[in-house]
């Protein structure tokens, strides 16, 4: 083959070789995606996380609390009443349940005979709810607003005002509770015409 020939064939090659890569249509590569990088759940800080302080329950003062000795008489007890002055009598019930959990106690009084100068009404219930500050209070329909003190060792102090009727002003009762089995008690009713009478309770467990 002639040297000249030989050159135009290389050069064509060439050519067609340059006309193919620019002709060439293919999408350049894309580069991959990156991938997220999870982002870890904050966690609150001790100081953000404040605890709601709970309140602590009060213990009771065993120098007021006189609710283990009323409980402690729970069931139902029988007497009598008597006053010495006008020399009149009649019966008397207390029936005492008590609320562990509520460290209430509620006493259902029966009262039969002229206690206050009429007939005894149907039976009364009392509940005390401050037993644990020593303290006797609360309203009947019988026995008007009753208010006092019970010691732990079972002295009672009583005063019993606003009492129903308008003839008796106030009564003052003292009494002690004993043993788990008899309540003991005296009375003077003051008369709003003036004048006092005294009497005594007496109740035994039954």
């Amino acid at each position: 083959m002639p040297h000249r020939l030989r050159i135009r064939l290389v050069l064509a090659g060439l050519a067609l070789t340059v006309a193919a890569c620019a002709g060439s249509t293919a999408a350049p590569s894309t580069p991959p995606a990156a991938t997220p990088v999870a982002t870890p759940a904050s966690t609150p800080s001790a100081a953000a996380a404040s605890a709601v302080p709970t309140a602590s329950p009060t213990t009771p003062s065993s120098a007021t609390d006189a609710y283990p000795l009323v409980a402690g008489y729970q069931g139902h007890f029988t007497g009598s009443w008597n006053n010495t002055t006008f020399a009149t009598t009649g019966s008397m019930t207390w029936d005492i349940t008590a609320d562990p959990s509520a460290r209430t106690v509620d006493i259902t009084v029966n009262v039969g005979g002229h206690f206050f100068g009429g007939p005894g009404g149907p039976p009364e219930s009392i509940k005390l709810t401050h037993l644990a500050d020593g303290v006797i209070k609360g309203a009947s329909s019988a026995f008007g607003d009753v208010s006092g003190t019970i010691t732990p060792d079972g002295a009672l102090a009583i005063t019993l005002t606003n009492i129903p009727g308008g003839v008796i002003s106030k009564v003052e009762i003292t009494g002690t509770f004993v043993g788990n089995n008899t309540i003991s008690m005296t009375y003077t009713v003051s008369f709003v015409a003036g004048g006092t009478a005294s009497g005594t309770v007496k109740l035994n467990r039954s």
